[in-house]
C-alpha cells in the first residue's frame, strides 16, 4: 500500500510538471505571436508617417525619452492624382493614427491597462493590437536617428497551474517621409 501511494504521488507530480510546462509554452507562444503581430501592424503604419507629424497623443514631440503613446499622419494620396504629392506640391496626409494603452476602455470590453489599441482622431478603437500588455510600462516609443524605436513587454498572468510568462520584443522603424 505504501509503495502504491509513493508511486501515485510521483506520477501525480510528474503530471503536474508536464501540465505546467505545456501551459507555460502555450503562454509564451501566444505572447510571441501577439508581440510579432503588434509590431508588424505598427511598423507598417509608422513607415509611411510624415516625420514632422510624429507626436504623443497630447501633442508633445516624441524624443529620446520613451513615451507610451504616439500619434502621426501617414503620407497618402488624398486628392486621387495617383501619388502622395497634391496639385499644390504639398504632401497628402491621411487622418491621424494613434497607438496607445487603452486606459479609458475606448472599446468597452473591460480591458484597460493591458490592452494596446490603434485609434483614430475621434478616439474610436480601430484595432486591438494586444490584450496582454504588461501594465507597468508594456509599450514604449522613442525617437532614434533613423526613425522610431518600439519596445513591447507582454505579460501572461499566472493561473492555477500556469506560471507567469513574459516576452519583450523591440523593433526600430525607419520612417520614410
Amino acid at each position: 500500500m505504501a509503495m502504491l501511494t509513493v508511486v501515485s504521488l510521483i506520477l501525480y507530480e510528474v503530471n503536474n510538471t508536464m501540465v505546467r510546462t505545456a501551459l507555460h509554452q502555450e503562454s509564451m507562444t501566444t505572447l510571441r505571436d501577439e508581440a510579432r503581430n503588434s509590431l508588424m501592424q505598427m511598423s507598417r503604419f509608422l513607415r509611411m508617417a510624415e516625420t514632422t507629424t510624429i507626436v504623443t497623443t497630447a501633442g508633445a514631440a516624441v524624443g529620446t525619452t520613451p513615451v507610451d503613446n504616439i500619434q502621426f499622419q501617414a503620407v497618402h494620396d488624398t486628392d486621387g492624382n495617383g501619388n502622395a504629392i497634391n496639385a499644390d506640391f504639398s504632401l497628402g496626409l491621411a487622418p491621424a493614427v494613434r497607438f496607445r494603452v487603452d486606459t479609458t476602455d475606448a472599446n468597452g470590453d473591460g480591458k484597460t491597462t493591458t490592452q494596446l489599441v490603434q485609434t483614430n482622431t475621434a478616439g474610436t478603437v480601430v484595432r486591438i493590437l494586444t490584450n496582454h500588455l504588461n501594465p507597468n510600462g508594456g509599450v514604449q516609443f522613442s525617437r532614434t536617428n533613423s526613425g522610431i524605436q518600439i519596445s513591447l513587454v507582454l505579460l501572461y498572468p499566472s493561473g492555477a497551474l500556469r506560471p507567469p510568462a513574459y516576452v519583450r520584443m523591440d523593433q526600430s522603424v525607419a520612417v520614410r517621409n
